[in-house]
């Protein structure tokens, strides 16, 4: 009988009141998928790169806090406003395990920072706060909804790519909870999903691994839209797949 595969979960690192915490509904959502949940300290102080990738069968880059712009070689924007606190430690972290994974073959999915995680850690960069990009108001989405997050609040785009293969249609409704977003995407990523006023709400890999990031939170949506159960699933089979290599 083949094992479920291991799923790493990064977690979000708290300095100040010094925990690792991490939603409960990531986790969950392996679970429903099929694989079995690691949760990793996601620190540089523990900087265990190899025996982490080598110890899963797929890492899930999990939301938080925004990345700190000198990674991907910015300085603050005037007026930004952080989510909470940044943490480096855990941006250097993430960065060297993202690039890790992939070289190694293991399926990696980001969300909401995840991706954002992806889009730095393959040499990309970030609008640092699109609520200063001053959009058109007609076309203006709630990057960061006002609704219960268990509940979609805007429209993605998807175009052809996995995401588009996994949910079976043009359309998808999402979540949104951040107010960072993916600006230059390198040559190695291919942009997917996008809202209707042009931000980034999906990024893949070309080539056969399966490396995905989404903007939004899926994990909170899988009780309104069972669809949203899908793309994990898609993950765990990949990552199912990486674990018979």
């Amino acid at each position: 009988m083949k094992k479920r595969p291991f799923i790493g979960i990064t977690t979000t690192l708290e300095e100040q009141s010094r925990r690792h915490e991490l939603w409960r509904a990531y986790p969950n959502a392996i679970e429903k998928a099929g694989g079995v949940p690691l949760f990793l300290p996601t620190d540089d102080k523990y900087p265990h790169y190899e025996e982490y990738v080598g110890a899963i069968d797929g890492l899930l880059l999990s939301g938080g806090q925004d990345i700190l712009p000198t990674f991907y070689g910015q300085e603050p924007w005037a007026g930004l406003k952080e989510t909470w606190p940044m943490c480096p430690s855990r941006d250097r972290f993430e960065i060297k395990l993202a690039r890790l994974a992939v070289d190694r073959q293991k399926p990696v999915l980001g969300l909401c920072r995840g991706l954002q995680l992806l889009n730095v850690a393959f040499g990309g960069d970030l609008w640092q706060d699109v609520s200063l990009l001053g959009t058109d108001p007609l076309r203006r989405v709630a990057h960061y909804q006002n609704l219960d997050p268990r509940w979609p609040s805007h429209k993605a785009r998807l175009s052809e790519g996995r995401l588009k293969d996994v949910f079976r249609g043009d359309y998808l409704m999402v979540n949104s909870l951040h107010h960072q977003a993916a600006r230059w995407i390198p040559e190695e990523l291919t942009v997917t999903a996008v809202a209707e006023d042009g931000t980034v709400e999906a990024i893949e890999r070309q080539g056969p691994l399966f490396v995905v990031g989404v903007q939004w939170h899926p994990e909170l949506l899988i009780r309104s839209d069972p669809r949203q159960l899908d793309l994990f699933q898609a993950f765990v089979e990949a990552a199912s797949h990486a674990q018979s290599r």
